[in-house]
């Protein structure tokens, strides 16, 4: 009777300790379960610091070096996180000449710290950037002064939000590339303001979907 008894303790044991580690196991958190959220707006699209190290890790080992990054676009958090990114690609066309071209580069960072690029969208939208008179050039900043956003405002549709200053050109007063959010959409809008401060939008080219 003892041995029966020592038996049946012996089974319930086993039961209650195989019951502790599944409800153990479903308690440990697998990092591949981080709550996705959507695209967030970056806080500032100013490609420095831990941004641009970021950026430029992933292009180097994606062996790409004819993209070049202008602005971050936005973030999303997943198991580690996603950036996006708005770049300008070079097209060597051998005895033609060199065209740059804006495009969208993703980049995900995991939780070690590793970023690769995950997707990259080219577009035709043309970028120019060059040293000669008239070209367009990459701004020293991709951020808009306050003076910018209020020339944009004043000469924008109001469902686009500007989001980052993607080139400038000289001309009779200054034309601007500005990337804006019409609430589905990246838009590419060219403003001109001219010398006494008056702004127009000359031209907006859908540039790539918000997801």
């Amino acid at each position: 009777m003892k041995k029966l008894f020592a038996l049946i303790l012996a089974a319930c044991l086993l039961a209650l300790a195989a019951c502790g580690a599944t409800e153990k196991a479903e308690d440990t958190p697998d990092p591949s379960d981080a709550i996705v959220g959507g695209w967030t707006r970056a806080g500032s699209p100013e490609l420095s610091g831990e941004a641009l190290e970021i950026f430029e890790k992933a292009m180097n080992d994606h062996g790409s070096s004819e993209y070049e990054g202008v602005a971050l676009l936005a973030t999303q958090v997943v198991a580690g996180m996603n950036y996006r990114f708005l770049g300008v690609k070079t097209v060597d066309c051998g005895t033609c000449v060199t065209e740059k071209t804006y495009c969208i580069i993703t980049v995900y960072k995991d939780l070690q710290g590793n970023a690769r690029v995950t997707d990259i969208i080219d577009t035709d939208n043309y970028a120019g950037f060059c040293e000669d008179e008239g070209c367009w050039f990459k701004p020293a900043s991709a951020a808009m002064t306050e003076e910018l956003r209020a020339a944009f405002d004043k000469a924008a549709d109001k469902g686009l939000t500007p989001v980052a200053l993607a080139g400038e050109q000289a001309a009779d007063g200054t034309n601007y590339r500005v990337i804006c959010e019409d609430g589905s959409s990246y838009v590419f809008a060219t403003l001109s303001v001219d010398p006494d401060g008056n702004a127009k939008i000359t031209e907006t080219k859908p540039l790539s979907p918000l997801e």
